[in-house]
Order: C-alpha cells, then sequence, then structure tokens
C-alpha cells in the first residue's frame, strides 16, 4: 500500500508536538531516524509513515501492550532490545530485538530464552542496554557476593554468553537506586534519597576495572528524587537526563539535564516535553544514537500497540534576569524556555533589536502573554506583564528579520517572577 508524503513544518529550534501513529497496515517506507533527520532540517522536510503526518516521530511497535514486565533499550544502530524478565511461556527470561531500520516492524531477532536460569526478575534488578547492544542485569540484593552485581550478555552471541560478571564495590541497593550506562560502559548508580548530600547522588563504576572501583561519588544540583523520576545517560556526553514523569507544575513530563562539564553540579536545560505526565509510569526511556530520547509507551496508546516516541532534544533554557541575545548575523528564530521562579506573579520582558526588524512572542502555557510585533528599536523597550498558569516556564520565542531583511541582531532579557 503506497503512503502518502505529507509536509511537516517546524521551526528550525522548535520542538515537535506529538501524534499517535496508527499504521492501519501499511508498511513504512522512512525509519524512525531517517524521519527525526528530515524533522531537524528545517522547515519544509517532508516525511511519510503510513498516513499520519510525523509531528512527534510516533512509531507503533510490532508489539502488543505490555507492562513493567518488559524492559527496553536502543543500540547505537537504533534497534530495539526487548527484554521480558518473566511471565514468559517458557519461564525463562527472554530477548527480541525489533530492527530500527523496519520502524521496528521486523524482528532482527525473534524471541528467544537467555542462560539467566529461572529466575523471575522483580524490583531487585535493573536490566539496561548499552550501544552495542549488550544487555546488563544488575543485581541490587540477593546475590552471592553480598555486593550489588552485574551480570552482562553478549549481543554478539545473541544473548547467548555472558560478557561480564562481577560483584561491584557498591554495597547492596535497593529502589531508592537507579543503575545508568555511560558511553564507555561504566556504571552509573544514581542515589535518589537518603544520600549524605541530601541531594540525588551519583556513583560512578568503571568498566575498566570491572566495577570495582569508583571514578567519582558526588552530589548533584538535583534535589532527592522519587519514584516519578526516571534517568538515562547521554552515552556521547555522560550528561544525566533526569525524566519527572509526573507530579510537574506544568502538569506535562519534563526533562532537567545535570551538565556532565560541571561535574553534574548545573543544570544545561530544565523544560517541560510537549507530552502529557504519565502517571502510572508505563514508560521506559532510552538515547537514540543521535542523541535524542525515545519513550517507550508500554499501555494506553492510540494504536493500541507498545509504541516508540522519540523527542527531539530540549529547546534552549535560560534562568529569568539572564540576557538571551543573537550577534549580527543571527538569522535563525529562536525558541527557548525561561525558567520564571513562580506560577504567577508579574515580569518584565525588556528587549532591543536594533535596525533590522524582528518580532518577540512570549508564551505561558501556550497562550502568548506579550507580542512586540515586528519592531526596530534604537533604545531598550520595557513591558510589565501579568502572568498565571500551572508551569513555572515561559516560552520565548524572537522571529528575526520578519521585514525580509536580514543581517539582524537582538537582546532580550525577562525577568523573575515578582
Amino acid at each position: 500500500m503506497k503512503t502518502t508524503a505529507k509536509k511537516m513544518r517546524r521551526s528550525v529550534l522548535g520542538m515537535l508536538t506529538l501524534a499517535p501513529l496508527a499504521l492501519s497496515g501499511c508498511s513504512p517506507e522512512l525509519s524512525e531516524e531517517q524521519l527525526l533527520l528530515a524533522a531537524q532540517q528545517g522547515d519544509k522536510a517532508e516525511a511519510e509513515v503510513g498516513q499520519v503526518r510525523q509531528e512527534m516521530l510516533s512509531v507503533a511497535l510490532n508489539l502488543s501492550y505490555t507492562d513493567d514486565r518488559f524492559t527496553f533499550g536502543k543500540n547505537k544502530n537504533n534497534d530495539l532490545i526487548v527484554v521480558q524478565k518473566r511471565g514468559a511461556v517458557s519461564g525463562l527470561v527472554e530477548v527480541a530485538v525489533l530492527s530500527g531500520s523496519s520502524n521496528y516492524q521486523t524482528y532482527s531477532m525473534p524471541w528467544r530464552s537467555v542462560p539467566m536460569g529461572a529466575l523471575a526478575l522483580d524490583a531487585n534488578w535493573d536490566v539496561e542496554t548499552d550501544a552495542s547492544g549488550d544487555v546488563y542485569f544488575i543485581q541490587k540484593v540477593g546475590g552471592a557476593s553480598g555486593k550489588t552485581e552485574v551480570h552482562a550478555l553478549s549481543a554478539a552471541s545473541g544473548y547467548q554468553q555472558f560478557s561480564v560478571h562481577a560483584a561491584t564495590a557498591l554495597h547492596q541497593t535497593d529502589s531508592t537506586w537507579d543503575f545508568e550506562l555511560g558511553g564507555s560502559g561504566d556504571l552509573f548508580a544514581i542515589r535518589k534519597q537518603y544520600g549524605a548530600t541530601n541531594s540525588t547522588e551519583l556513583h560512578w563504576l568503571t568498566k575498566s576495572s570491572n566495577y570495582g572501583s569508583f571514578l567519582l561519588q558526588t552530589g548533584t544540583a538535583l534535589h532527592q528524587t522519587g519514584d516519578n523520576f526516571r534517568f538515562v545517560v547521554d552515552n556521547t556526553t555522560n550528561d544525566i537526563w533526569a525524566i519527572k514523569q509526573h507530579g510537574t507544575p506544568s502538569g506535562l513530563v519534563e526533562l532537567h539535564i545535570l551538565e556532565a562539564a560541571s561535574n553534574w553540579g548545573r543544570f544545561s536545560s530544565q523544560a517541560p516535553t510537549e507530552h502529557p505526565q504519565n502517571t502510572n509510569n508505563t514508560v521506559d526511556w532510552a538515547f537514540t544514537s543521535n542523541g535524542s530520547l525515545t519513550g517507550i509507551y508500554k499501555q494506553n496508546t492510540g494504536s493500541g500497540r507498545s509504541e516508540s516516541h522519540t523527542y527531539t532534544p530540549p529547546r534552549p533554557s535560560t534562568q529569568c534576569n539572564v540576557p538571551v541575545s543573537s550577534a549580527s548575523g543571527g538569522d535563525v528564530p529562536y525558541k527557548g524556555y525561561v525558567q520564571l521562579g513562580a506560577q504567577s506573579g508579574t515580569l518584565n520582558i525588556s528587549f532591543e533589536t536594533y535596525s533590522v526588524k524582528d518580532r518577540i512572542v512570549l508564551r505561558k502555557d501556550g497562550t502568548p502573554i506579550f507580542d512586540s510585533g515586528c519592531v526596530s528599536t534604537s533604545t531598550v523597550s520595557s513591558f510589565n506583564i501579568p502572568f498565571s498558569g500551572p508551569s513555572t516556564f515561559a516560552n520565548l520565542e524572537v522571529y528575526p528579520n520578519c521585514a525580509g531583511e536580514s543581517g539582524t541582531a537582538w537582546t532580550v532579557t525577562v525577568s523573575c517572577a515578582r
């Protein structure tokens, strides 16, 4: 069945909106990765999958609804590795691989049992996948060593041989710990609560030591966290993405990115996504090979199947009272979030667009609260604006050269709430 191409318009720095995908038996013609690359190329990118316009790159998997018995991970080829931890007909742990090049419609490796014994992997285990597709089973408690243990099955062996059996340098752990893999296969043990620093903590175990030594143990800029947070590690930068799935002021899933370059002591971005919060935690998260974030939605999807939703990287984020500017010739539209520090109050927006006309828009919870129109300014313009709404963020948008000119420069500052 031939699909119909539909144009997908977006600003260069904009975030794609989520649209459920119903394939209706059609075979996808472009892979999810190809669609994502197309979407990132600008206003006139074209993409086609089924008969649905792709704005958020949502793909229904060749897999029915799943639940907490299943975990998902991605390798560097964008394939999806699916692990059924318990409840399989075989009575064993099973693994399958859905091909990224087929938009997850074809299994490049069908379901097969793996040599984990007749274990029913419960909350005492974390399951993670590295860039090569190896699957790591992290046993938090109950191991023979009395430590947190790592057992990794290699993708090269079809998940039939172990590449790692290791007792780590970390004591036995519990549900207040999350485990993620860094880019070099190092293990990031994330302590969400009860650490000495009164923050979410990172305890970094190195692969080169067979997880027997810590490279770093540190507090982070993130407060102590609970079950509503999930974590992934960007395996190109080792930034930690803290994903707040529910309990957010915005009513949306929020991303809080801890910057590795600062020893995770500051955020490079804090921003809501455009997807409603997930109160039942039925989402697994993984990075794609190009650094975007994929959520695997296990239930309650529009297609009636498990779905993959790939998010573009979040818009740039800045604190209130911090100027945002473009140098001369900055002709690319800007879209970002400003942290206001409160859900309601009054803010001040001040800006200068100089001789070339630009348009500046500020939105709160999707509603415009300020629009400069297409203006040039010889001095700083300043406006006080009352605002209210569920989130503590505002959307700042700058549309340069709105009169058809070029070579613009602009500066905008949004104050904190008062």
